[in-house]
């Protein structure tokens, strides 16, 4: 991990125009904000990795939920490679959305960045894929999943 205010172009993901002139946005797609305040962080006063990976798999877990319409559990995670710290004052911000949805799982896109509200400066964080399956039901059947329309599968991609 590195530190310090390196302005690496955190992509602001764009909206799809359709042919009609209509905005479309990933439907399953989840934003969620935090402060870094001085109990998120270790002795260094940089944010704690493990409060980090909690957060994002809240928000991963919440646009899981949002895609299969019932409570999901974390399957696993790939590789996650850090890029920067984020210290205590900064804002983290995490987007997620359902990149693909299968039979019984799904994989879910994490981006995380960082802003410094003071300096104006935004950089990416890390991003990583998550999978996730819908708990089963009291009967012990896990509910099929809709299908994720062609535009969503295309919009997906997290960069």
């Amino acid at each position: 991990m590195t530190s310090g205010f390196q302005d690496s172009a955190v992509p602001e993901e764009p909206l799809l125009i359709l042919e009609y002139g209509e905005a479309y946005r990933n439907l399953t797609e989840v934003k969620m904000s935090h402060v870094v305040l001085p109990c998120h962080a270790n002795q260094c006063n940089e944010l704690s990795i493990g409060q980090l990976l909690k957060w994002m798999d809240t928000t991963a877990c919440l646009a899981a939920e949002k895609h299969a319409g019932s409570p999901c559990i974390t399957a696993s995670v790939d590789d996650i490679h850090f890029e920067h710290t984020i210290s205590v004052g900064q804002v983290v911000n995490i987007i997620t959305k359902v990149n693909r949805a299968f039979n019984s799982s799904m994989e879910v896109g994490i981006l995380v960045s960082c802003e410094d509200l003071y300096s104006g400066s935004t950089w990416r964080v890390c991003k990583a894929f998550a999978t996730f399956v819908a708990r089963p039901t009291d009967s012990g059947k896990v509910r099929p999943y809709k299908l994720l329309l062609l535009m969503d599968s295309c919009s997906g991609n997290m960069e």
